[in-house]
């Protein structure tokens, strides 16, 4: 029988920079940006679906792990993997113990580090850029604060008691005297990429039925049983007059800095929109006339602290949610950007921060995303179909990436530089 795999991400670059670990080894990849009424309409070898539901209540986030396991059973898809935050945003637990329940695996891995973008896990202590985190800015998120860094105790109440920590230099002795006594999910340390390997060595020789949990660290080193078919896409760079639209709602304080380097680029003009306009809905239409067509685009709300501020007193005046909150300023900017993508027929996007590549890819009308190359680690470019045309996109978690990493997406989308030779 062939073998599918089905990856369960909560938000959608997070869905984008995991998938792409298994289409840069030649495997057919696709995102569902939403999820279709009945059949997948063309199955991939491996299909990630994103639940949307990192900012999302437990009992919220528990339902849609449960119907989303369920579709992608029903879609023939055998084998399974439960891509997390790899700064432990969402509802990591629950998430966890609902897709146990649905799969009944015989043993959960839990790895969430992803070293070279500096997410480590160290005597069960998660910590990003050396620092616990609870303490970075990934604590004080405006809508998903990680408030514990120790992933032991962030599990606990989800585990039953069944809860292992695995160690470098742990073998498979080791895992066999934990699952003796009763421990099946396995809270793993990672320092360094030989740590993943290691991991994926040892619980893939068990034998056994394995729910990997992890981020887009842990998936490229396990061997799935999965046959390489035909050929994945290939991006041939556009002329350097194409248009580039970017769009940023993200919070990250390495996207503030990433937008700042691209707005000073000499080919791109900006957008800088209030949040509050969003929210209140002031921002019916934009001027095009203030617009060229000869230059790239910038739309973005900026996350200074004023904004966040403002944001939090709107939010606290109007009775809403984060959640809520959220929702509306990535609805609000998903609006504009395809106004801008209908006057002027751009084919070329860069989203940052999953709520507004989701919000924009929806607004679009775009159902499925098939991942074709990774750009810069975890910054993937994927084609989608808008009106008959391939439409190319390029996806960044806030917090990933480098000062220079958008402009280098543009620059790469225009065929301007080749920025991974």
């Amino acid at each position: 029988m062939k073998n599918y795999l089905g990856i369960i991400a909560d938000d959608f670059t997070g869905a984008n920079d995991t998938g792409i670990q298994l289409s840069k080894k030649g495997y057919s990849t696709q995102v569902l940006v939403d999820l279709p009424q009945g059949q997948i309409d063309q199955q991939a070898q491996v299909t990630i679906v994103d639940t949307d539901t990192r900012a999302a209540s437990e009992h919220d986030a528990q339902q849609m792990i449960k119907k989303i396991a369920s579709f992608l059973e029903r879609n023939q898809i055998n084998e399974f993997y439960k891509k997390v935050d790899s700064t432990l945003r969402g509802q990591v637990g629950a998430e966890i113990a609902a897709l146990e329940k649905e799969l009944n695996p015989d043993v959960v891995v839990i790895a969430p580090a992803y070293p070279s973008l500096g997410r480590i896990t160290s005597g069960g202590v998660h910590y990003v850029d050396g620092q616990p985190v609870a303490d970075t800015e990934f604590g004080r998120d405006p809508k998903t604060p990680v408030t514990e860094s120790h992933i032991v105790e962030l599990l606990k109440p989800y585990a039953q008691g069944r809860m292992a920590q695995f160690t470098s230099g742990d073998d498979l002795d080791v895992v066999k005297s934990e699952m003796d006594a009763g421990h099946t999910w396995f809270v793993c340390d990672v320092e360094k990429d030989d740590d993943l390997q290691s991991i994926s060595n040892v619980f893939s020789s068990l034998d056994l039925n394995v729910l990997w949990v992890g981020s887009a660290g842990l998936i490229e080193y396990i061997d799935f049983d999965l046959e390489i078919e035909g050929s994945v896409t290939e991006y041939l760079p556009s002329d350097a007059s194409s248009q580039v639209l970017t769009v940023s709602g993200s919070l990250s304080q390495k996207t503030r800095s990433q937008l700042e380097s691209l707005s000073h680029a000499d080919h791109v003009q900006t957008l800088e929109i209030n949040p509050i306009d969003l929210l209140n809905g002031n921002l019916d239409q934009l001027d095009m006339n203030e617009l060229s067509k000869n230059q790239d685009i910038l739309l973005y709300v900026d996350s200074n602290q004023t904004n966040i501020e403002e944001t939090n007193r709107y939010r606290e005046e109007h009775g809403l949610t984060k959640e809520e909150v959220g929702n509306t300023i990535s609805k609000g900017l998903a609006v504009l950007a395809n106004e801008l993508i209908d006057h002027f027929s751009i084919h070329h996007m860069i989203l940052t921060g999953g709520d507004t590549a989701k919000a924009v890819c929806s607004e679009l009308g775009i159902s499925v995303l098939e991942l074709v190359k990774e750009l810069e680690t975890g910054i993937p470019l994927g084609r989608a179909q808008l009106n008959g045309s391939d439409q190319w996109i390029v996806t960044k978690a806030g917090g990933f990436g480098n000062e220079q990493s958008l402009v280098h997406a543009t620059n790469f989308l225009k065929g301007m530089k080749q920025h991974d030779e």
